[in-house]
């Protein structure tokens, strides 16, 4: 099940087919999000029908739907009590893309983590409860990718630290991040190379002016270029 950028499940290399309405599929990745805890059937009928005076009832018919759906896999999900449902991957064949992410993360396996994450979870999606937990895991892959660069250039590896870094600077969500730039003008101080360093300033610099009519640099920032093109040019 594919929980990254758009909602997608294949089983036995088929795509399963989802009978009707999209509220199927949006209460399965519900239920996913939770990772098998269980969820409170008011809840996950507020979610998905907020301005439904038939929430409850809809919520049945789309259960119903769902295991139908999911044929011999449909014990996955579980009637924790009466008012409240989970779903237990251990009892299917369907794998969770997401899972593979925050494995990763949880073990500290930082490139593992960068190369699982695959864009915003269920990306358009915008129902609040569903932009909550992309923006969480956006955060974490955001960490991932500071802790993936810093460990290749502690290692000296400024090759792949310079790639984790540049991933975070063309994502649109992380470029304004300023812990991010910092990091890149580290490492591109340790690998020595000042030019690059003063093209990336020079650029960071250029887009404020062009977005807030002058650049808004932190004075953490404009003294960590200055120590850093030192450092640059002595390492050289």
């Amino acid at each position: 099940i594919q929980l990254f950028n758009s909602f997608a499940a294949w089983r036995d290399g088929s795509p399963l087919r989802f009978t009707q309405t999209e509220q199927e599929y949006k209460l399965l990745a519900c239920l996913l999000l939770h990772k098998g805890s269980p969820v409170a059937r008011d809840r996950l009928a507020t979610a998905l029908w907020p301005d439904s005076l038939d929430a409850k009832r809809n919520l049945r018919a789309v259960l119903s739907r769902l295991r139908t759906t999911l044929g011999s896999d449909m014990n996955a999900i579980r009637e924790h009590d009466s008012l409240s449902l989970a779903f237990d991957t251990s009892a299917c064949r369907l794998s969770v893309d997401l899972y593979d992410f925050e494995a990763a993360y949880g073990a500290g396996r930082w490139r593992k983590a960068v190369e699982a994450y695959r864009g915003s979870v269920l990306s358009g999606w915008y129902e609040d409860w569903f932009l909550e937990k992309s923006q969480e895991y956006h955060r974490q892959y955001g960490q991932a990718l500071v802790h993936a660069a810093e460990s290749a250039a502690e290692a000296g590896r400024f090759a792949d630290a310079l790639y984790f870094v540049n991933r975070g600077l063309e994502d649109e969500n992380l470029q304004e991040e300023e812990e991010v730039l910092a990091l890149k003008i580290r490492v591109l101080a340790e690998s020595g190379s000042a030019a690059d360093l003063r093209s990336v300033y020079q650029k960071y610099r250029k887009r404020q002016e062009e977005e807030w009519g002058e650049a808004q640099l932190s004075p953490k920032i404009e003294q960590l270029y200055e120590t850093s093109l030192r450092r640059a040019y002595t390492r050289v």
